[in-house]
């Protein structure tokens, strides 16, 4: 067949190659879509340059590889089945670092999967992470994807074939050019299995062979029955050779079948292994050497070989496969017979070949339970490698039932059942169920023993319960991963009690395991004292206790940042990041950990640009462990999605943050299917980090569809008030409530908040120092539904009590929060008419604003300066014009000092302090000040319109009334009248705009009219805005009365005005 459909992967790879040095590079993907055939064609290329390719036989030894580092010209070595060949790769991977010629040295990976055994075989050594760690992977997608394409590629092939055929023994006869040319176009083209390249082409070679009659007919049509019509082919040539040997009829086609089956199952490396595998055979078990040894060279000609290898498999693999499972299906016992002829990676190759056959969609899982029963019987032979596979296959269901029936087995020894323990990984998601079941089984089985006999299985107990509270975690629950490491700890104290120096790492890991639930139980200030244990032990064992260390300090930091001490916790967490730097060697899973805990402690701490930059770097690091085992590692790259997405959320930065959320959101669906209990808390996070990015990118009705699914998803958890998922109810019901409020739902958005308040009173009840800042944040949601709902009386009661909330923590788990809730009291306040009361509310609120920005200028200021603007509003409306004035002064003094060390990043902040010290300056000698700032911020909030009109022209519309008034009190009245006119036209475009901002517009506009002399355009005005300012004041006196006065003022004014004269401004 011709190459096709690769090219670009086929260039990049030729460039890779071109780079020189040393390269490694792993292509995946399920077998039939062409990753040989690339290999190949890359390897012609570079032939054809003076290249060495080198294709290592199955059985190469280690010291025949290592040689591969004297290869004085550039060298491709490719390793196809590379999962099943991790010897082979390290010895080539040695080969590599010891190479110190100048040419190229590459290598290049072939798999079916990029599971764990990639992961493993990075990490197995220094050696082998500082040569693979970095190494691409590309998983090969369907060549044929798009059916559009697929009659052509169908033509190419038979093409291609009818000039291939006639060299194939046995087909010379017929014209196959001919015979090709007057095929008609297959059909059932579109059917999903044509994609896969490798099906196509056999069904046109099947197509071309079925032609010429006598084969076989299996029942079904299309791709499914592509690979039965090629064996009935097959199987006519296999009949036809073994009776030009004299094999056959004294074989007969099922003894045939079995040689071929046992043969690809088992493979050999000599002649010698091929006797054994036909010494196991009923039907060759009694036959002389002579007659075995025919066999061998029937089938070496069939499939010939490199010496020694006696003969090759069938090719290619699907076929293989296929034929298999055909055989098995009548003859399940094969495998087992073989099985004594076997040496260890026999033994796997047997039970690899095995499992995928038993996957073929033909069989409908009839060979499941003979797989199983096949694990089960052998299993101490067969454990340590269906264990492995299990985390590879993509169909482990066999496997997994393997080892649950037994775990299950009463008469399974213990020794057996702790041996199977250590066989398992420590994280899988395929195994994570079967994984905290045997744990159970058993700390179940080892408590009698234990204690009967302490000092010889108490040990061994400990180690149960703390491996029981680590599966039992990764299944979600965490009281049951409590309870066990509890008892660990308690047993682990009293052997270190007697050994101190043996047993100080143990104690101390279980006490970090055992601050790491305590926190989950909402019991940090408890776990905290057992992390700071933990910490204090591995200090003592000075260098040894070095990785023990950072992974304590990890926890000690999320157990720190539970309580709302951030600061010690992102010290922690540096120390951490610190020591996995000095370590290096094969601690990439552990510094990725690390790396996320920064992560959220700078988010924490304010710190944004710092905490997306963390965010990224943690992606990076999980993206390449989730490549390498996505099994073990694509909860943690969820994750990390997760939190850079909510750090980018804080940044204002929707999109990127909106991709990482999409990724993660994607990626936790499909673990929730497995793994509910866990996955489902961590998808409710994502979902409300989704929701926000979506709205702020203005696609609000998916937002609130995202935010809807989160409560929906917590509802599914969540069983009683008092449980562990309460808290993901409650902050997926202020979610709610916040999107809700975004499109105007109020009502709807007060319920939710309300929930939300009722399960958070619950939670701070059990744990006052996690919980009342969320409680606090829950009713500051539920104030500003009230607010909206103009109903600031209820709304007062609840801004009180966040603020006093906030106020009696011994740490305040935010001073931002703190600040927030300040200024929404005094903001619900001044809805009431009280500004004198809502003064000291915001002036506290700048002390602790500028608490912070002189602990970190860098990340505070900003804040600083909203505090202060607020407050310079607050003075203004209760009347303080002064210091009002000065307050605003400061503000803005602020900005244009951030401005100039950061051009461009604070405009919209800058514009704000211009319009509120324009807006305060109202005394006769401060009106030439007050029109120039207005006409500077008027300029710079309309460009931020232009760039931003959701955002800034309700803003500009306001910029807009305080530069009229500022030209109207500056006596030049005439220029006021374009931003009046233009502030109502933004005012009335905008029916998103409440009717207070036009009102205000057109009550301004109606100054400015009179003051032009233009009475009956003033009085219309002033008449709307009066109704409209009526409404307002119905609903809310204590803010509103004072301008239906001064509306009532202005067209008395009119009204009494002679025509023609123009009023005093």
């Amino acid at each position: 067949m011709p190459f096709h459909g690769r090219d670009a992967l086929l260039d990049e790879l030729t460039d890779w190659c071109g780079r020189g040095g040393f390269g490694a590079w792993l292509l995946h993907g399920p077998g039939g879509q062409g990753k040989t055939r690339l290999a190949h064609e890359l390897a012609a290329r570079l032939s054809g340059r003076q290249w060495a390719v080198l294709w290592p036989r199955p059985d190469a030894g280690a010291q025949e590889l290592t040689e591969c580092r004297w290869a004085a010209r550039p060298l491709l070595v490719v390793l196809d089945y590379a999962e099943h060949r991790t010897g082979q790769l390290a010895a080539l991977v040695a080969a590599a670092a010891a190479h110190r010629g100048p040419s190229a040295f590459k290598l290049l990976l072939l798999a079916r999967t990029d599971g764990d055994w990639w992961q493993q075989a990075v990490t197995a050594d220094d050696l082998a992470q500082d040569l693979l760690e970095h190494a691409p992977t590309r998983r090969l997608d369907p060549l044929q994807d798009d059916p559009a394409g697929r009659p052509a590629a169908y033509r190419a092939a038979l093409e291609a074939l009818a000039a291939a055929l006639p060299l194939v023994d046995g087909q010379s006869g017929p014209d196959w050019a001919g015979v090709a040319a007057a095929m008609p176009m297959a059909s059932g083209l579109d059917q999903p299995g044509y994609g896969n390249a490798l099906t196509l082409q056999m069904a046109a070679l099947a197509d071309l062979l079925d032609t010429t009659g006598g084969a076989e007919s299996p029942a079904g049509h299309g791709a499914a029955a592509v690979e039965d019509r090629l064996l009935g082919h097959e199987r006519r040539y296999w009949q036809r050779t073994a009776s030009a040997l004299g094999l056959a009829p004294a074989l007969s086609a099922r003894a045939l079948d079995a040689v071929v089956a046992a043969a690809n199952l088992a493979g050999a490396a000599d002649r010698e292994q091929a006797d054994l595998l036909w010494r196991r055979l009923p039907a060759l078990a009694d036959r002389s050497r002579d007659r075995r040894d025919t066999v061998t060279a029937w089938l070496g000609a069939l499939y010939p070989a490199p010496a020694p290898q006696p003969f090759a498999p069938l090719p290619p693999d699907r076929l293989a496969e296929r034929h298999i499972a055909r055989v098995l299906d009548t003859d399940p016992a094969l495998p087992e017979q073989l099985l004594p002829a076997l040496g260890p990676d026999r033994t796997a190759h047997l039970l690899t070949v095995y499992t995928r056959a038993a996957a073929h969609p033909a069989l409908a899982g009839r060979l499941d339970p003979h797989l199983t029963s096949l694990c089960v019987r052998h299993r101490t032979t067969l454990a340590p490698h269906f264990v492995r596979l299990a985390t590879r296959s993509p169909r482990p269901g066999p496997l997994l039932a393997a080892l649950r029936a037994i775990v299950q087995d009463p008469g399974a020894p213990l020794r057996e059942l702790m041996d199977l323990s250590d066989l398992l990984p420590n994280a899988s998601q395929a195994l994570v169920h079967e994984a905290a079941f045997l744990a159970r089984v058993l700390t179940g089985r080892l408590r009698e023993p234990a204690a009967t006999d302490p000092d010889r299985y108490g040990l061994h107990l400990a180690t149960a319960l703390n491996e029981l509270s680590v599966r039992t975690r990764q299944l979600g629950r965490t009281e049951e991963s409590l309870t066990a490491v509890e008892e660990a700890v308690a047993l682990y104290r009293a052997f270190h009690a007697v050994d101190p120096e043996r047993h100080a790492e143990a104690l101390a890991s279980a006490l970090g395991s055992l601050a790491s639930r305590l926190a989950r139980a909402h019991r940090p200030d408890d776990g905290l004292t057992a992390a700071v244990e933990a910490v204090a032990l591995h200090r003592g064992r000075g260098e040894a206790g070095l990785p023990g260390l950072a992974g304590a300090l990890l926890t000690q930091s999320n157990v720190l940042g539970t309580l709302g001490r951030h600061e010690d916790g992102l010290a922690a967490v540096q120390e951490a990041v610190a020591l996995y730097q000095k370590l290096a060697g094969s601690h990439v899973r552990q510094r990725a950990a690390a790396l996320a805990t920064l992560t959220v402690r700078l988010g924490e701490l304010g710190r944004l640009p710092e905490a997306v930059t963390a965010a990224g770097r943690t992606v990076a690091a999980y993206r390449v462990l989730a490549e390498g085992d996505p099994d073990a590692y694509l909860p943690a790259l969820a994750g990390a999605l997760t939190n850079e997405s909510q750090a980018c959320h804080l940044l204002g930065r929707p999109e990127q943050g909106l991709a990482s959320a999409e990724e993660a959101t994607a990626l936790l669906r499909r673990l929730a299917a497995g793994n509910p209990d866990a996955r489902l808390p961590e998808l409710i996070v994502v979902l409300t980090a989704l929701a926000d990015h979506l709205d702020a990118l203005g696609r609000s009705t998916e937002a609130l569809a995202r935010a809807r699914e989160s409560v929906a998803v917590a509802r599914t958890l969540r069983t009683t008030p008092q449980d562990a998922h309460a808290g993901h109810l409650a902050a997926a019901l202020i979610c709610l409530s916040r999107h809700l409020g975004h499109q105007g739902r109020a009502e709807e958005g007060m319920t939710a908040a309300q929930e939300a308040v009722a399960l958070y009173r619950l939670l701070a009840e059990r744990s006052r120092t996690v919980h009342a800042p969320k409680l606090a944040s829950a009713l500051g949601h539920l104030a500003n539904h009230l607010l909206m709902l103009d109903r600031p009386e209820e709304a007062l009661p609840a801004g009180r009590e966040a603020v006093d909330l906030l106020r009696g923590l011994d740490r305040p788990a935010d001073l931002l929060q703190l600040a927030d809730s300040l200024e929404r009291l005094a903001d619900t306040l001044g809805h009431l008419g009280r500004h004198l009361d809502a003064v000291p509310l915001g002036a506290e609120a700048v002390e602790v604003c500028t608490a912070l920005a002189t602990a970190d200028p860098g990340t505070h200021l900003p804040r600083l300066v909203l505090a202060l603007l607020r407050l310079s509003e607050e003075l203004r409306l209760a009347g303080t014009a002064g210091p009002a004035a000065a307050c605003g002064r400061d503000a803005l003094d602020l900005c244009r000092s951030l401005d100039e060390a950061v051009p461009g990043r604070h405009l919209a902040l800058l514009a704000a302090a211009l319009t509120n010290l324009a807006d305060c300056l109202d005394e006769p000698d401060q009106w030439a000040e007050g029109l120039a700032l207005a006409e500077e911020a008027a300029v710079l909030r309309r460009a931020l319109a232009e760039a931003d009109p959701g955002t800034h022209l309700p803003l500009l519309a306001h910029a807009l009334i305080v530069l009229a008034t500022q030209s109207g009190m500056a006596g030049r009245v005439p220029e006021a009248l374009a931003p009046a006119l233009e502030a109502v036209r933004i005012c009335r475009a905008d029916p998103g705009l409440r009717r207070s901002p036009l009102a205000a517009a057109l009550r301004v506009l109606a100054v400015v009219q009179l003051n032009l002399g233009r009475r009956g355009e003033a009085r219309a005005t002033a008449r709307e805005a009066l109704d409209l300012v009526r409404a307002l004041a119905a609903e809310r006196p204590a803010e509103f009365d004072g301008v239906v006065a001064q509306l009532t003022g202005i067209l008395a004014a009119i009204d009494e005005l002679p025509a023609g004269a123009i009023p005093d401004s």
